[in-house]
């Protein structure tokens, strides 16, 4: 039996041979356990040499309790291919989430990793069964998957909120097709909601199996805040774009292995662009209003928050003024906060505070801070501190008001100036109040001297201004129809959009390797260079970028009449890089500069050359 099975595992490795690309993933059976629960991480290695194991990076939180491993064979129509899985038993120690990888493998001379994977350890039971049924809710398959190339969704945190509580709107991008351009994106509607935009505005892409389909995923969230009680309907969203299909072959007939003019245009060429539109779903949430059991007096302000409470200068005579900083921060909507206030103004004349937002938009909340300042004067010697300070808010997450509240802070208040000071007068109650008396009028001054006269038909230099301004309205209709040509253009042609983005993705990746420079990270500046490089010849070639090799780029280049020593410094600098991407002696920063200034000279030639 087990000469047998050597047998089928050469055959298998032979069909294989390096044909197929080695893969490597990771998972978890439970992303959500107690302490002294157990998870099984599951690594799984198609294509792999045989004596090729999986390097497990530190494993904090965890102890390996037990291993397994198997082996699986599969040829099919005279391919085969073999898997091997390596099952690692883990006991969580610590509470707390732990992040598991970067798994990773060495095979045929390169490393190949897996993404790292989050599990979340609870303290009891009880909190990681109510999480693991969150977390089961958040990774169910979308509704509108299917079989679908491509989908849409999006959906609410929250389906229950309160009154201007936070809510995150999730929109996702299901994508298992070969985009022609960045698709078009219109946000859901969210009527009755202030939005907010996370982060900076660009998407979270990663990869999701679902229905047993691996999709590119790209996320975007919003934070929405309901002014409105009641069902707000949000949504739907919409993307419009193009994709790329393959155009059918000629005579439609399959190629043979003769027939090599089909085999390079299926290859190479040619692709038509498709459109395609969708539509989301839509999402209802019901805002409820805030309860009125220990609501406390005034506009509340709803979020979480912490609050500090500053003064300068602390020693004052009596009549100046003192700045105080009440600084509001945490989570929630801040421009809608409201300022603290004195919890009394006994012996102090007060000011309306001014207020300024500084907002980080995180990731998953919106958070920052609001800092007011306030102008407040005591009028007497006699005071020794200034009153604490109160801030009443509605914490949604434990449905409850919370007020919070400053120390005193101690102040030292000195006599008035006898000279100069400045005194504080109020009216007397009962003062009547007058109108506005208008004492006296300006006199408007005749003019004696008329100053230069010219004759009406002697202005020139007007006439000609006259004449050109009559120009403009067909110059910006000129420049109008220049600029929407293009734009048809972009959307038209993609040989053209290709050409038009070339340069500035190139400046992108090109920054990309300096940046992995600075932190001398030489896998990654080489693997920028020679994309920087691979994209651009991609882009001017308008082929597609992912199958070319050094010897492709080679080929075409010379079939295009490419200056020779160019095209031999080109094939030489990619090899280089990839020498040094997998050499057991890292290359110092030295030798990394100076394969940064080859590959900028390298594309300024390109840039210059007609090819």
């Amino acid at each position: 039996m087990r000469v047998v099975t050597g047998i089928l595992i050469s055959i298998a490795a032979f069909t294989c041979g390096s044909a197929k690309a080695v893969e490597i993933s990771a998972s978890v059976n439970n992303k959500v356990v107690s302490v002294g629960d157990r998870t099984v991480l599951s690594v799984r290695i198609t294509n792999s040499p045989r004596g090729s194991e999986p390097q497990l990076p530190p494993l904090e939180g965890f102890r390996v309790e037990g291993t397994s491993h198997s082996t699986q064979i599969q040829i099919v129509n005279g391919a085969g291919s073999i898997s091997s899985e390596y099952n690692y038993t883990l006991v969580a120690l610590a509470p707390g989430k732990h992040l598991i990888g970067p798994v990773a493998i060495t095979a045929q001379g390169k490393q190949y990793q897996t993404q790292p994977i989050e599990v979340e350890v609870a303290a009891t039971q009880q909190a990681a069964a109510r999480r693991a049924d969150e977390v089961a809710q958040a990774e169910a398959p979308p509704a509108a998957a299917g079989n679908k190339q491509m989908f849409i969704e999006i959906t609410a945190n929250k389906p229950n909120p309160f009154l201007h509580e936070e809510v995150i709107l999730t929109f996702r991008f299901y994508c298992a097709a070969a985009l022609a351009e960045q698709p078009a994106y219109e946000p859901a509607a969210a009527p009755g909601c202030v939005e907010k935009i996370l982060g900076d505005g660009r998407s979270r892409n990663y990869e999701r199996m679902v229905n047993g389909r691996r999709y590119q995923v790209s996320e975007l969230k919003t934070a929405l805040f309901p002014y409105q009680t009641g069902e707000l309907t949000i949504g739907p969203a919409r993307l419009s774009g193009f994709v790329l299909t393959e155009s059918q072959r000629r005579g439609g007939y399959p190629p043979s292995m003769f027939d090599m003019d089909s085999f390079f245009e299926d290859a190479f060429g040619h692709y038509n662009r498709q459109s395609f539109q969708l539509t989301s779903n839509q999402v209802k949430i019901n805002a409820r209003p805030l309860p009125k059991e220990g609501a406390p007096k005034g506009e509340v302000t709803v979020g979480h928050y912490q609050l500090q409470v500053d003064a300068k200068p602390k020693e004052v005579h009596a009549g100046d003024p003192i700045t105080l900083t009440m600084v509001v921060s945490g989570e929630g909507n801040l421009e809608s906060v409201v300022s603290p206030r004195l919890s009394t103004t006994e012996g102090f004349k007060t000011y309306e505070p001014t207020g300024s937002t500084e907002i980080n938009k995180g990731a998953e909340s919106v958070r920052g801070v609001k800092r007011f300042e306030q102008a407040i004067v005591p009028l007497s010697d006699k005071i020794q501190q200034i009153p604490e300070v109160i801030f009443d808010s509605f914490n949604p997450q434990e449905a409850k008001y919370v007020t919070l509240r400053s120390a005193p802070i101690p102040v030292k208040v000195l006599p008035p100036k006898e000279e100069g000071a400045a005194k504080i007068f109020s009216a007397a109650a009962g003062t009547e109040k007058k109108g506005v008396q208008l004492l006296e009028r300006n006199i408007v001054f005749i003019k004696t001297v008329p100053g230069e006269l010219t004759r009406i038909g002697q202005a020139g230099g007007r006439r000609i201004i006259f004449w050109c301004a009559q120009c403009i309205p067909l110059l910006l209709v000129l420049l109008a129809f220049v600029h929407a040509r293009h734009r048809e253009r972009l959307r038209s042609d993609v040989s053209y959009a290709r050409l038009h983005r070339t340069g500035r993705m190139t400046r992108e990746r090109l920054k990309s390797a300096e940046d992995a420079l600075g932190r001398h990270d030489v896998e990654g500046f080489y693997s920028s260079l020679v994309r920087a490089l691979n994209m651009y010849v991609a882009d001017r070639l308008n082929v597609p970028a992912g199958g070319l090799t050094p010897e492709m780029i080679r080929d075409k280049l010379t079939a295009r009449g490419l200056n020779a020593d160019l095209i031999r410094r080109i094939d030489d600098f990619s090899r280089s890089c990839e020498f040094a991407r997998f050499a057991s002696a890292k290359p110092d920063i030295s030798q990394m500069e100076k394969s940064l200034r080859e590959a900028t000279a390298i594309l300024e030639e390109l840039r210059r050359s007609r090819f």
